[in-house]
């Protein structure tokens, strides 16, 4: 049912790398821009690196129609699954 859906009405699919994992995880941790600190799973920001991601790459933001007015939507549905991972993330360990 949901792959139904998403395969109707989504224009635009990404995967990630492993390497952009664990910075976002802190980005969103370490709430470096006064904001609320966020302790999201690997899986939870998925969308958050990939937007970012895709706002360093002038190409890929063209294609995905990202500019700096754009406003994004992003759920994070998981919160930390594996306290030794998200330690080691934490640490700047690889956790892989």
């Amino acid at each position: 049912m949901a792959w139904k859906i998403l395969a109707e009405e989504a224009s635009d699919f990404l995967t990630i790398p492993e390497s952009l994992v664990a910075p976002t995880v802190r980005l969103l941790a370490n709430s470096q821009y006064g904001d609320t600190p966020i302790e999201a799973g690997e899986s939870a920001i998925a969308g958050l690196a990939a937007v970012i991601a895709a706002r360093q790459n002038e190409e890929l933001s063209q294609k995905l129609g990202l500019d700096e007015y754009s406003r994004v939507l992003l759920i994070g549905s998981e919160g930390i699954t594996d306290a030794a991972i998200f330690k080691m993330i934490m640490e700047g360990r690889n956790a892989a």
